[in-house]
């Protein structure tokens, strides 16, 4: 190969070298888009009021709030722009899935969500009940007030006079 094939050789390699880098760039940013839009939590309901200019968000009826592996569902929820807090009201039942499908279900009457702690805080004038089911057995717990981490189902406290039962799997 002569001096003017092998510089051409070379010019080529690297414009292919470039365009894998170029490609693979592009796909590494639409992975990071997608994987930012995944991580958003989306709220869906009847009714929508926008206050102080988008400010404050109140939802009403069927208000459902769906994030990756957990949902939760209320009467109504109001969301602080600023913050990204979520206060929840009126029959509030969250539930959240593991990859596995164990599940876990906790009801209450108020809640609130705190994006930048990924916890759902749960409480009422009843008491609040978390259920597991899962590969271990199931459970049923009672409590006055509860949290749980959302990022891993099966992750829960709950304070206050606290009661409940397991049923191991396979003792039935």
């Amino acid at each position: 190969m002569n001096g003017i094939q092998s510089k051409r050789a070379k010019k080529q390699q690297i414009k292919k070298q470039r365009a894998v880098f170029l490609l693979f760039g592009l796909l590494l940013s639409c992975f990071a888009a997608l994987s930012s839009y995944a991580s958003d939590a989306t709220i869906t309901s009847d009714e929508l009021e926008l206050q102080d200019n988008s400010a404050v968000a109140i939802f009403s009826g069927h208000v459902v709030l769906t994030q990756e592996a957990y949902q939760v569902r209320a009467d109504r929820m109001v969301r602080t722009k600023a913050t990204g807090i979520v206060n929840a009201s009126g029959h509030v039942v969250g539930t959240w899935i593991s990859a596995k499908g164990e599940k876990m279900r906790v009801d209450g009457e108020e809640a609130s969500y705190q994006p930048s702690t990924k916890i759902v805080e749960i409480w009422g004038k009843n008491q609040v009940a978390v259920q597991l089911d899962g590969e271990k057995g199931h459970a049923t717990f009672h409590g006055d007030r509860g949290w749980v981490y959302t990022l891993t189902p099966g992750i829960a406290k709950l304070s206050g006079r606290v009661s409940g039962h397991v049923i191991p799997a396979g003792s039935i």
